[in-house]
């Protein structure tokens, strides 16, 4: 819900704190007492929102999505297959061959 309404704010840059969970990896802040969510959920929900803002044609930019990660390289190798099945094309991915990255 968090995560939503930030969007819905304007917010264009957000940052997800993950940690493992038990079969999957989790977000939370930090290590609070906070509520954790499953970090599928949390990128299919924002997935969800820009696909509907595009479709409106109300996303003149690019939603950043940035990863405090504290998980093992297990939950890792698995965030980054819900990235890509998730986000899809909307996933920016620098070319690995680039020397130089634009600025």
């Amino acid at each position: 819900a968090g995560l939503l309404r930030a969007l819905k704010l304007g917010v264009k840059v957000l940052e997800l704190d993950c940690f493992d969970g038990r079969n999957e990896p989790m977000v939370k802040h930090g290590r609070t007492m906070t509520k954790q969510y499953p970090f599928r959920a949390c990128v299919e929900a924002i997935g969800q929102y820009v696909d509907e803002q595009c479709a409106k044609g109300n996303i003149p930019f690019p939603t950043i999505i940035t990863i405090e990660n504290h998980c093992s390289p297990a939950h890792e190798t698995l965030q980054a297959k819900i990235l890509r099945e998730t986000l899809g094309d909307k996933l920016a991915i620098p070319d690995p061959h680039m020397v130089e990255y634009p600025s």
